[in-house]
């Protein structure tokens, strides 16, 4: 069987702060921070040689224009229009404002984390054909991601064709959704063959669940 899991998806939340970490005499590393936890990075090169000086007006400059605004607003249109706003700032700030977007772009998508993918490969239910298709659709992670995404109350189980894959005829899906602040936020999933020990899943998925949920909700309260 194989794991998987998303984490939550910046699609609803706002932005909370950005922070720049010089790398090199020309390269600084933007880092955009979200209200649903979520953090994405960026490298970025400048022309010109950067100091800490030149990074902590970075830093004011945006985190003033960005920090409440929702992570799905900015896209390049917004991106054009806030660096028209900058004035003589907008050249030396380029490359940042690309990174930014690039950020922001990456933060609005749902991350997929797969854990056990070799186990499929020897696992007596499957033969060697039916868990390379499964491996073959795991390795689409939009397509996975909507999958374990789609609402639901309660914990979910999909055999075979019910999941709409053809990858997946073969297969079982147990998905428990967790929530963040009362606001569904990611799933967790087991991915194997049809013949499962599925009572027992369950209730692990649905405890795990509601104890990721739980400690995701009490981490962002003590920020």
């Amino acid at each position: 069987m194989r794991r998987v899991s998303t984490a939550p998806s910046g699609k609803k939340a706002d932005i909370r702060a950005l922070q720049f970490v010089q790398t090199s005499r020309r390269t600084a590393m933007l880092i955009l921070l979200t209200s649903a936890g979520t953090m994405k990075h960026q490298i970025f090169r400048c022309e010109f040689d950067l100091s800490p000086e030149i990074l902590r007006v970075f830093f004011r400059v945006l985190n003033e224009r960005l920090a409440g605004v929702p992570v799905a607003a900015v896209t390049p249109a917004y991106i054009q229009t806030l660096a028209a706003s900058l004035g003589d700032l907008t050249v030396m700030m380029s490359s940042a404002l690309m990174a930014l977007l690039e950020a922001a772009q990456e933060s609005v998508e749902p991350e997929v984390r797969l854990n056990g993918q070799m186990n499929l490969l020897f696992h007596p239910e499957f033969e060697r054909g039916n868990a390379r298709r499964v491996m073959d659709f795991l390795e689409r992670p939009q397509d996975l991601a909507e999958l374990l995404l789609q609402p639901q109350k309660e914990v979910r189980v999909m055999i075979g064709d019910e999941t709409r894959h053809p990858e997946l005829r073969e297969s079982s899906i147990i998905v428990a959704q967790y929530a963040i602040d009362g606001q569904r936020a990611g799933a967790i999933g087991i991915i194997g063959p049809t013949r499962m020990d599925y009572a027992g899943l369950i209730g692990k998925l649905d405890y795990l669940s509601h104890t990721v949920g739980r400690l995701l909700t009490e981490l962002r309260q003590e920020e």
